[in-house]
């Protein structure tokens, strides 16, 4: 597998760090990550990278505010119509139309956005453990609790400040539960002038109605796992539901498709082997 050095593109007056894997004779894939990661999140593990670059140019970023790329220092700058906006602003600067749009997380949702208003902007979806989407009203008791849960951390963030938040997050059993046994480290990382706002940004966004989903006429992927209230099976469900061509992938437990990286990225080859 041949992968560039790091590499920094301005987009949106914001200098974001991207990096490509394999042949540029191969298609676009353009993968994001979840909120508070990384293209670390993926190139972490080499051998799913090298399944899915024998047949793709995979590009890795950090979006905006996360990693080493910059970011806004205010809500409005993480509406998913932004985060959309840049990962087709970075297909641009890749030299493809129609790349493939997909990630984990805040990017499924990322990539679901620049699908819904970039009508024939993407060939294809895939998207991985989505956030909850739909009417507020459809969330149930536990996707409401861990979305405040983040709420309440960026509160935190302001009044202790990001050391001190992690310290209490580490003790907190819904934020263990959440984020994993790592997830105070995790947060202790994060840029402390973005983190505030990536939070708000994300959590105050208005939500599409899922009959809106019908205007997608390229194929999805949807993966997805049971017992994550900030990742619901229901938001799969309503994908599924929702999309002409949705192809929908259960995970048998919580964290299957991340603790199983390479079994996914064969799924998603398979998957895309049928897209024209």
């Amino acid at each position: 597998m041949t992968a560039t050095p790091d590499q920094f593109a301005e987009i949106d007056g914001l200098s974001l760090r991207y990096r490509l894997y394999g042949s540029e004779a191969n298609p676009l894939a353009i993968i994001g990550h979840g909120i508070f990661a990384s293209l670390d999140q993926y190139a972490d593990h080499p051998e799913a990278l090298d399944i899915l670059a024998g047949s793709y140019r995979v590009l890795l970023y950090d979006a905006r505010g996360h990693g080493e790329s910059e970011g806004p220092e205010e809500p409005a700058g993480y509406s998913w119509q932004a985060l959309a906006g840049e990962m087709l602003a970075l297909a641009a600067l890749a030299g493809e139309e129609r790349p493939v749009l997909g990630g984990a997380s805040m990017s499924a949702s990322a990539a679901l956005w620049a699908a819904l208003d970039h009508p024939g902007a993407a060939r294809a979806l895939v998207l991985i453990a989505p956030p909850p989407l739909g009417p507020r009203e459809l969330r149930d008791e536990s996707e409401t609790q861990a979305l405040q849960m983040l709420a309440t951390l960026a509160g935190a963030v302001e009044s202790f400040g990001l050391s001190g938040t992690a310290d209490m997050a580490a003790t907190m059993p819904a934020f263990t539960a959440a984020a994993g046994e790592g997830g105070a480290e995790l947060l202790r990382s994060q840029n402390p002038r973005t983190i505030v706002p990536i939070i708000r940004g994300l959590h105050e966004h208005t939500p599409r109605d899922p009959s809106d989903y019908a205007a997608i006429e390229i194929p999805v992927a949807v993966f997805a796992h049971p017992d994550d209230a900030l990742h619901p099976v229901r938001s799969a469900h309503l994908l599924a539901e929702n999309l002409p061509d949705c192809r929908l992938h259960l995970g048998p437990e919580r964290n299957y498709w991340q603790d199983h990286p390479d079994e996914l990225a064969r799924e998603i080859i398979a998957f895309l082997d049928t897209v024209d």
